[in-house]
């Protein structure tokens, strides 16, 4: 079966692995470089996360567990609203995304059970800085092996 491709946002944070990792935009989750992301069940009890327990089948109907990717690069713009760069002016990127595995189809997109980034998009204005773009392209691309755009 082909991997399903759609559309996604990241955060751009430093980690003990990698100077420089894909994070989720919504959950404390780090995308790990030349790894696949597997679907992680994040169901809270008593107002407690618990974080790290995959799902037996991720993604399910009756959870929100899953990878999210969007149909319709236009879609972001929701997420962006949420995941704006903050004080800590971690920066976001957008890119497709391969999802394979078991998946749940919805109106906008797509819960996948696996993904790995497929390509990525800096954009300079979100940057404020051309120099600084280019050279966050070059450590994504070597990082995670997949092609990084930088545009205006």
């Amino acid at each position: 079966m082909e991997p399903i491709i759609a559309w996604r946002r990241w955060r751009l944070t430093a980690t003990d692995e990698t100077p420089l990792a894909l994070t989720s935009v919504y959950k404390p989750t780090v995308w790990l470089p030349r790894e696949r992301f597997d679907a992680r069940c994040m169901r809270s009890s008593q107002s407690i996360v618990v974080v790290g327990r995959t799902c037996s089948s991720a993604p399910t109907k009756t959870c929100h567990c899953g990878i999210y990717g969007v149909k319709d690069p236009a879609q972001l713009d929701r997420v962006g609203a949420i995941g704006e760069q903050t004080a800590t002016r971690r920066l976001l990127v957008s890119g497709r995304v391969s999802l394979w595995g078991k998946y749940i189809e919805h109106g906008d997109g797509y819960r996948a059970q696996f993904a790995y980034p497929y390509d990525i998009s800096i954009s300079i204005a979100d940057v404020r800085d051309e120099t600084l773009a280019k050279k966050v392209a070059r450590l994504l691309r070597s990082t995670y092996l997949v092609d990084v755009d930088v545009t205006e």
